[in-house]
């Protein structure tokens, strides 16, 4: 037999080639140049290292000019009362863009805290000194240095002019000190500080220090750009236009939502958006319309180009089959050991630093460390107590261990991803080609995770190495038994169990590759190649719902994951989506942008391409969908940017090495630009200094892990031992007081079931108790069922002892019994004040016959009841019936059409002879408002003898309903 032959198309032949002959060959009768001699004479290659060294050197030049003589900084000279606690926040002028920093605060002692700014003006600044009510903070000066020296201070008139929220002042001989009279104060002034300092020049002080924002911004511009400036011919300019025209229609778009009212549903839970008028839905349609945009206007420009050309579509090309060199696949091994060297965990001080550790308040460490308190206990996470994150609580199982098992799955992670990036490019390129391609996506990747901007812990990876490995399967060469798809189970089948969202995060990708490769294909093979496809996803699928069945968290996780609508409105908090997409200027509107480029490039080329390529550019448009469904998580609940961005940019960085028809000289400039222009950004913005630190110490890093593993397993036992030992609280401060009282108590001393009626689980872990309940916050169990189950469970087993913190009232923006109207409907009927510590009330049950104490709770909740935007969204639901039990009592307020709405409104409501005021905020362009009494914590406590006063709101019409309502609706 003879050798097979390998067959090219153009979109598959190596840089260095051309359909005629694919080998360079010396000019016949001269010597032998040197190998670099042909790249020497390649303007091509002469084009792309002078675009690298330029841009490069402009990075580096403008960001060390920037900083030439110092930053400028904002100093806040401050003394904080010992007993201040935790972080320290301020904001500077657009409070929308988010707060300026956040500083961790040094309790008693006098201290400098410097903010940078961006701004070459500050009018207006506002300080939230911490949140512990009673501590205080003295503000000695502030000013503007730039560098050693001060360029503008705040006169002390300034300083005694700031506005209070939940604070006093007082003004001393140096000084004015503020005085928190309740959690969380605030305090807000006009001001007039000048920077000194040029907007161009604190822009690039701005890029230095928030490294990572520009780092995926230059990713997005030079995917816009090249496109343009790298066009091959004039055929191409439809490419250009549906760009644009996806990127216009994109821009357009909070402008012409802007008056579409699409309300959230407060019938299953209520969170922070809802209840301040920032509705999820108009946020979401904002989004689901953006990635509309992006797959429908390519599709509508490039499809008119067609038909106006009358043109054809472009004939199937046959698939290159061959070998990539032995050295293309040495590749991908070198980069995963680079990476695993430079995360590779140092064991030794990791166990030191564990055994001298110490916590410190903080909502969300608090319940970090309360769920790994409960596993220890022997509970099991999701089965026994809420938690969110699949296996992952196998990371905390306890030093070193934990550790390891965290480190081997995060590598595991970052292994897809780079042998699923090889795998991608080697189905479409060969050799050189090949080789170019993987290196350029692999620097970057690589400078990313030197210069900080990726560490380990990355977990949003785990769905776009799952998509990559998926795209890496040619259909039509991998069978079923591939080792491929093998490979792609077993990372499918990892993720799934690792966190089950990020799983759901790349369905509507898969799918989309599905889609595409049914393009044109007979019925018959189509049938096919979707049971194919369905199988290979059903058994990772499958062995992950065996797995968490036998650990008995199957349950749990179906339940978590079908309340998600809940969760998405109890969990929601208002984004700056029309900021992102107006006025692009940090890491959220860049990768909001990022979204429709990636979607609306990988459309245009699935539309305009041939196979074999057009499964790239179909990788490329599915990479913007699972963008797109992370994306929608930034949206609801804003801060996971840093976390998100490599996959959202990553259909990005593939679409510069993959895309083959741009004029070669001008598209290998871009991409060496782009390169330079990273490598300068990271060298003198990050630094790379500490990151090759690390890379060197890997090896040593190993050698010691090795070495804990084998030897101090004392260590890591007594690690174990102490994990929560009195010493690693001590800056609990605030819980000293009730322990105290708490340790005196026979319900503790016996071991009975204690409640917190709210997020203090610090308390449960300093005194070692037991904890029966499945939830351990307010925030956790907002939504209606969750609070049902946590009642159920309070039925079953009720508590001995009920421990509330009455100034833990409001958390995420919602006061908790708003939030929570169900606990404390419970909670109310059937606990009643044993005593008093500080801000803690100790509770006990009701005796059979006691009164409810309606009126100390109002001394503690207060008289009104602010219910803000909720009754806006509230409906009344269900069919009329008597005024009793199982009724829904709800109260009408109907303002005249066209008339003018006050800013805010009250019903005076009157239960057990006590006055209540239910207040809530009339929003212009609505006129009917609906309160359900049923969810007012006071409410049930007399229905006996409870009233409503209708005419209690000028110029509205008041009426009272009931109606027969089911227990699923919270409002």
């Amino acid at each position: 037999m003879g050798r097979p032959v390998t067959r090219l198309s153009a979109d598959r032949l190596p840089e260095t080639a051309t359909a005629k002959d694919s080998r360079w060959r010396p000019p016949q009768g001269r010597a032998k140049r040197l190998p670099l001699a042909p790249l020497v004479r390649d303007r091509g290659v002469l084009a792309a290292v002078a675009a690298g060294v330029l841009t490069f050197t402009v990075a580096a030049s403008a960001l060390v000019w920037s900083t030439h003589g110092g930053k400028a900084m904002l100093d806040l000279d401050l003394t904080f009362s010992s007993n201040a606690c935790c972080r320290l926040t301020v904001w500077v002028n657009d409070f929308r863009e988010g707060p300026a920093a956040v500083l961790a605060i040094r309790p008693g002692e006098r201290a400098t805290y410097s903010v940078p700014i961006y701004h070459p003006h500050i009018s207006r600044l506002r300080i939230d000194p911490g949140g512990v009510t009673g501590s205080s903070v003295i503000i000695h000066r502030v000013w503007v240095a730039r560098g050693s020296s001060a360029v503008a201070a705040l006169d002390s008139a300034s300083l005694r002019r700031y506005g209070l929220a939940r604070a006093s002042s007082r003004p001393l001989a140096h000084g004015v000190e503020f005085r928190a009279e309740a959690p969380n104060p605030s305090l807000d002034s006009d001001v007039s500080l000048a920077a000194h300092a040029s907007g161009f020049r604190l822009f690039l002080q701005k890029v230095k220090s928030h490294p990572l924002d520009y780092f995926a911004a230059l990713i997005v511009i030079a995917a816009v750009l090249t496109l343009p400036l790298a066009l091959a011919s004039r055929r191409q300019i439809p490419l250009v236009v549906a760009l644009l025209g996806a990127l216009i229609a994109v821009r357009a778009l909070p402008r012409l939502l802007v008056h579409l009212r699409v309300g959230d549903d407060v019938g299953e839970a209520v969170g922070y958006a809802v209840y301040s008028g920032f509705p999820k839905r108009h946020d979401q349609l904002v989004l689901g319309f953006t990635a509309l945009a992006a797959v429908g206007v390519p599709a509508l420009v490039l499809g008119a180009e067609r038909l106006f050309r009358r043109g054809r579509a472009e004939a199937e090309r046959a698939p290159f089959v061959t070998s990539s060199s032995r050295a293309s696949k040495l590749l991908p091994l070198a980069v995963v050991a680079l990476l695993a060297f430079f995360f590779v965990p140092d064991l030794h001080r990791e166990l030191a630093r564990a055994r001298a550790n110490v916590y410190l308040p903080d909502w969300d460490a608090n319940n970090l460390l309360f769920w790994h308190y409960l596993q220890q206990r022997g509970l099991v996470p999701t089965k026994d107590f809420f938690y969110p994150y699949g296996l992952q609580y196998l990371f905390t199982t306890g030093l070193p261990w934990g550790n390891v098992i965290a480190y081997l799955s995060y590598m595991l992670f970052w292994t897809y991803l780079v042998v699923g990036t090889h795998l991608v490019l080697a189905r479409f390129f060969v050799a050189r080609a090949l080789v170019l391609r993987f290196s350029f996506v692999s620097a970057i990747l690589v400078s990313a995770v030197l210069g900080g901007f990726l560490p380990l812990e990355s977990r949003y990876i785990g769905a776009l190495s799952v998509v990559l490995m998926y795209g890496a399967i040619d259909p039509r060469r991998d069978g079923w038994l591939s080792w491929k798809r093998a490979l792609l189970a077993a990372a499918l089948a990892q993720l799934i169990l690792f966190e089950a969202a990020q799983a759901i995060y790349t369905v509507p990708a898969i799918a989309f590759l599905v889609l595409v490769e049914l393009m044109g294909a007979p019925w018959r093979s189509a049938l096919r190649h979707v049971a194919r496809e369905l199988v290979t996803l059903a058994v990772p699928l499958a062995t992950a719902v065996a797995v968490l069945a036998l650990l008995g968290q199957l349950g749990g996780t179906i339940d978590f994951y079908t309340q998600v609508s809940a969760e998405t409105i109890a969990w929601a908090t208002p984004s700056n989506i029309v900021l992102w997409i107006a006025r692009p200027d940090e890491l959220s509107g860049f990768l909001y942008w990022a979204i429709p480029v990636t979607v609306a490039l990988g459309t245009a080329g699935v539309l305009t391409r041939a196979r074999p390529i057009r499964a790239a550019h179909a990788l490329v448009a599915a990479l913007g969908l699972l963008g797109f469904m992370m994306m929608q998580k930034q949206v609801v609940r804003p801060g996971i940017q840093t976390a998100i961005w490599l996959p959202a940019v990553y259909g990005l960085l593939l679409w510069l090495v993959i895309e083959s028809s741009l004029a070669r000289v001008r598209h290998r400039a871009a991409l060496t630009a782009l390169a330079g222009a990273l490598g300068g950004l990271t060298v003198f913005g990050a630094g790379y200094e500490a990151g090759l630190r690390q890379l060197g110490d890997g090896p040593a890093r190993l050698v010691r892990s090795l070495d804990a593993l084998a030897t101090d397993r004392a260590g890591a036992a007594k690690v174990d031992r102490t994990g929560f030992a009195p010493y690693r609280f001590a800056h609990f401060t605030v819980y000293s007081d009730v322990l105290d009282e708490l340790r005196r108590e026979p319900a503790v001393l016996e071991s009975r079931p204690i409640w917190f009626l709210g997020d203090d689980s610090p308390i449960a872990m300093m005194l070692g108790l037991r904890w029966p309940y499945y939830f351990a916050t307010y925030f956790e169990a907002s939504p209606i069922d969750w609070q049902r189950k946590l009642v159920r469970q309070l039925e079953r087993e009720p508590p001995a002892l009920v421990v509330w913190n009455r100034e833990s009232m409001i958390f995420d923006g919602v006061p908790n019994y708003v939030r929570d109207p169900l606990l404390f409907d419970w909670a109310i009927r059937n606990l009643a004040p044993e005593k008093s510590v500080g801000s803690f009330e100790l509770l006990r049950p009701r005796r059979a016959g006691e009164p409810i104490r309606l009126a100390w709770w109002r001394s503690r909740l207060g008289d009104v009841v602010d219910l803000e935007h909720i009754p806006q969204y509230t409906h009344v639901q269900g069919g009329g019936c008597a005024s009793v039990p199982p009724c829904r009592s709800y109260v009408i307020v109907d303002f005249a059409d066209g008339g003018s709405l006050p800013s805010s409104a009250s019903v005076l409501l009157v239960v057990g002879g006590l006055p209540f005021r239910v207040a809530f905020a009339p929003v212009p362009g609505q006129t009917r408002y609906v309160l359900d009494l049923d969810r007012l914590w006071f409410w049930p406590a007399a229905p006996l003898d409870r009233s409503v006063d209708l005419q209690s709101i000028g110029g509205a019409t008041m009426s009272l309903a009931t109606r027969r309502t089911g227990p699923g609706v919270l409002y």
